[in-house]
């Protein structure tokens, strides 16, 4: 009899055990899993993975160990490595050699090296020429450009057919100027039927431009790309332009930047009434090469941030290979670059087995990564005294700064998410550190999401990044 009465108690026991759990979940997670649950479809995949960054504990997660592209978000890692590498004070540096028999103010050959600097620009060049006019060189017989450093190489993943000449798409190289781009300003002519007056901005009368742009009564349509006939450099324009319009600016990405920087170097020369040869010559520095002009860039706490905020893939590129130059030997490659960013992630306790990354700066169909790897990444950045100020720093500021300047701008989510966005036809992710603000200590999580799909269920999902960061932000 009593083990009889005793039943009833125990499976009221269990069912209590049961229950309770669920009673005193937490209510984010519910709030969570309720938003994941609406988001729901066979042509789209995601990973989530959020995590208290004071506790260590993992708020929610959800796919987080599947395998999808990254898109930019592969900065975070790229940048991330560098800064642990080279430090936030580590300055790119752009060398005047020569060689030969120096005297009398005149230099038999100078030449222009680069160090895979991604900021150097045409008035960082031409302030190196003045120092050289500085130290009494009056004529100059040879100029060599030497882009060694590197392999010479673009890099995997960039975009073909009519996004080859685009700016997110431009190419690299040990010595690089201005991004690899020139700029391309259309004004219209005089009257109507009268060609359009095309220029290049910085100025360079020796760069080749083919074609011609009519002025036209109605709005017109320019195009300017490079010059597939050209033998080396040049650009073809066409289309035609409003007589009322104003000067239309253009911006093309460069297929050969030794060149592009020969060109700039002999006109910079000319500028400063130095006498130098009618050509250059893409060749290495000979070895008893003597420097004359050391320049060098912004600390790399800055260049970081411009990679990050604005999501620059050609300064991401050009630190991949820098990377790899330094850390496993000149030429620099893009394949040498990534084996050094994630044997310094996985040193710094992320796992990186079984991610794949075709270059630095997600630009490409081939990457794969978790979104836990992400988090990951995020949480050494800010487990490490040394590197925490410097990385946050790095990224967009919702509602501020970069990528994320117009998201929740003026309202009081503004300021409390610094992240990194990427995206892609068919990927879209975000992570970064999320600050509560209704939390009392202030601690921050660390989230990361990564979308990859096609179809309207793909436009339908990119929503759930920004519903889950809302949500997160309101705790």
């Amino acid at each position: 009899m009593k083990n009889f009465l005793a039943l009833p108690l125990i499976v009221l026991s269990l069912t209590l055990n049961k229950v309770a759990p669920a009673a005193q979940a937490n209510p984010l997670r519910l709030e969570l899993e309720e938003l994941t649950s609406q988001h729901s479809s066979e042509d789209v995949q995601y990973g989530i993975l959020i995590r208290d960054l004071e506790t260590g504990k993992v708020v929610y997660e959800k796919d987080a160990d599947r395998l999808l592209n990254p898109a930019s978000n592969a900065k975070v890692l790229t940048t991330l490595a560098a800064l642990a590498l080279l430090g936030p004070d580590y300055r790119f540096k752009t060398q005047f050699l020569g060689a030969g028999d120096i005297r009398q103010g005149r230099l038999p050959v100078l030449i222009l090296k680069g160090f895979g600097d991604p900021s150097l620009d045409s008035y960082r060049l031409e302030a190196m020429v003045r120092g050289l006019k500085k130290q009494g060189f009056r004529q100059i017989d040879q100029v060599l450009v030497d882009g060694s450093y590197f392999d010479g190489q673009d890099f995997p993943g960039q975009m073909e057919g009519r996004q080859r000449d685009a700016g997110f798409n431009c190419s690299v190289g040990a010595l690089s100027l201005d991004h690899n781009q020139i700029e391309v300003t259309v004004s219209p002519g005089p009257k109507l039927g009268a060609p359009a007056e095309v220029q290049i901005q910085p100025p360079l009368p020796a760069f080749p431009v083919s074609g011609e742009v009519a002025t036209v009564k109605k709005r017109g349509r320019v195009i300017v790309r490079n010059d597939l006939e050209a033998q080396g450099l040049g650009i073809a324009v066409k289309g035609g332009i409003s007589l009322k319009s104003e000067p239309q600016t253009y911006k093309v990405s460069i297929h050969q930047p030794l060149d592009l920087a020969g060109l700039r170097l002999l006109e910079a020369l000319r500028a400063q009434g130095i006498q130098a040869p009618a050509t250059y010559r893409l060749a290495a520095a000979p070895a008893k090469a003597k420097v004359l002009v050391d320049a060098e860039s912004p600390p790399l706490r800055e260049i970081l941030q411009e990679i990050n905020k604005k999501s620059d893939n050609f300064m991401a590129e050009q630190l991949t290979k820098t990377l790899g130059a330094q850390f496993a030997g000149a030429p620099g490659t893009t394949e040498k670059g990534v084996k050094v960013i994630l044997k310094k992630l996985k040193e710094m306790g992320v796992r990186t087995q079984g991610v794949e990354l075709e270059n630095g700066s997600g630009l490409s169909k081939k990457s794969r990564l978790r979104a836990e790897t992400l988090a990951e990444t995020l949480e050494a950045a800010y487990q490490d005294p040394k590197l925490r100020g410097e990385f946050i720093s790095s990224l967009s500021v919702l509602g501020v700064d970069g990528t994320l300047k117009r998201k929740f701008r003026n309202s009081d989510l503004a300021g409390r998410f610094l992240g990194k966005t990427g995206t892609l036809n068919g990927v879209s992710s975000l992570s970064g550190y999320v600050y509560p603000k209704n939390s009392e200590k202030n601690h921050p999580f660390v989230y990361s999401f990564i979308l990859n799909g096609k179809g309207k269920n793909f436009w339908k999902e990119k929503q759930l990044a920004q519903d889950i960061l809302e949500t997160l932000l309101n705790q």
